[in-house]
Order: C-alpha cells, then sequence, then structure tokens
C-alpha cells in the first residue's frame, strides 16, 4: 500500500492508529528497535494486519490534508449547487469514452510506428546520401 509522507501520516501517527488494535502488537518489533523499521515495511504489517479500516484512516488522512492545504492556500472557490452538481457529472468519462480513445491513439500511432521501424532496418540508398550532402 502506498501512503505519502504527510505531517499527519508519519511513523509516530501510523503508529499510535496500528496499536489500537492489540493483534498488531505480534508483528511489530519491541520499541527500542522500532526506530530500524523501515516505514514502508512498517505500512504494509500494519495493512496487512488491520486490513480496510487502516486503509480508509490514510484516504481520511490524506483528504485532510487535502482540503485543509486548499483552505490555507485559497484555492477553493464558491459555486451555485446546480453548477456544482452539472460539473460533476460532466467530468465522469464513460469508461467506453476511454476504451475509444486509447483505440483511436493506437490505430493513428501504429503506421507511423511502424514505418519509423522498418526505416530504422532499410537505412536509405547511398544515392540519396551522396544527393544530400553535396554542396551544390
Amino acid at each position: 500500500m502506498y501512503v505519502p509522507q504527510y505531517e499527519n501520516l508519519s511513523i509516530e501517527r501510523i503508529l499510535e492508529t496500528a496499536k489500537k488494535n492489540p493483534r498488531i502488537n505480534d508483528y511489530l518489533p519491541d520499541d527500542r528497535d522500532m526506530h530500524k523499521v523501515p516505514r514502508q515495511w512498517l505500512i504494509n504489517v500494519t495493512y496487512t494486519i488491520l486490513g480496510t479500516p487502516f486503509k480508509a484512516w490514510v484516504q481520511d488522512e490524506i483528504a485532510n490534508r487535502n482540503e485543509e492545504l486548499a483552505k490555507k492556500q485559497k484555492l477553493l472557490i464558491e459555486m451555485d449547487p446546480e453548477i456544482a452538481k452539472a460539473f460533476h457529472t460532466s467530468v465522469n468519462i464513460s469508461s467506453m469514452l476511454i476504451v475509444f480513445a486509447l483505440n483511436s491513439t493506437a490505430y493513428v500511432l501504429t503506421p507511423s510506428l511502424l514505418f519509423s521501424y522498418k526505416w530504422k532496418q532499410r537505412p536509405p540508398s547511398q544515392s540519396w546520401l551522396k544527393a544530400s550532402s553535396n554542396p551544390s
């Protein structure tokens, strides 16, 4: 599980949350050796033992941090509720559109890539090189 390195997701906070479940202590080293444990290992063990509640906690902490940052840097805007609803529904894109876009892109790029691949396999004739390098 990926957990960004935010202040509110420090090792201390992760341990604090993890130790709410007594089962976690069976898998963690003693407190005196805790400083030797890599952060990602701690996250993986905690997620393995706690599962969905830990993942939900991490997601809540990320959302809280992003909301605080948006307020602090004045990144929020006020919007009419009807316009906001229309905006949120228009941002949602059908998965079929994504498949169509990928297929269309592949259809357009494939001939170009094939041509460039064949060009590398078969270099231009020597007469072309002589003609282009002649400064007349």
